[in-house]
């Protein structure tokens, strides 16, 4: 997907009041002005989560300590991921508990926030670890407007996206 001009054509992603790994509250606001991506994802998922993690990892390891580049992973599994869960997944990643916030919820607040970044996130009783959802890495800017997306499971759509960030911090 090519990265739009930002205008009111693009969608703007709502307020959200979420929990992150340290156990801060962590709202839109924290992304004002910054360029993030953002998956949904869940801890024990069995499926496309650890390549989708790991193809993330790839993406922040290039932007590492750029104060301009954020990453928040909104976790689809709050019975589980709990905050020690999370801080736990964090810290074994090795990531900046300020740059990438690993975050829970209610569900009536995850999955209606994941179809306004146009992804997919749902219990399925018949799906592999118990949930359904899209394995996107999703490209948002300072704004809050969706700018892209990846196939977070494939290495080339990984590279593009990080093509586009950099398109999207030299304007």
């Amino acid at each position: 997907m090519g990265i739009p001009a930002g205008g009111t054509d693009t969608a703007r992603i709502p307020a959200f009041l979420v929990t992150d790994q340290l156990g801060r509250k962590v709202t839109q606001k924290d992304f004002d002005g910054k360029i993030y991506i953002a998956d949904f994802f869940f801890t024990s998922c069995p499926t496309i989560c650890p390549l989708q993690t790991a193809n993330m990892l790839t993406i922040y390891k290039e932007f590492k300590g750029n104060d301009r580049v954020r990453f928040i992973s909104f976790s689809i599994d709050p019975r589980h991921d709990s905050v020690p869960v999370l801080k736990k997944f964090a810290d074994d990643l090795g990531v900046d508990h300020d740059q990438w916030r690993l975050v829970t919820g209610p569900k009536d607040k995850i999955y209606p926030l994941a179809k306004a970044y146009m992804s997919i996130a749902q219990e399925d009783e018949d799906a592999p670890g118990g949930y359904t959802h899209s394995g996107y890495l999703l490209l948002v800017d300072g704004r809050r407007h969706l700018r892209g997306y990846s196939d977070g499971t494939k290495p080339t759509s990984v590279q593009e996206m990080v093509g586009k960030i950099k398109i999207l911090l030299s304007q």
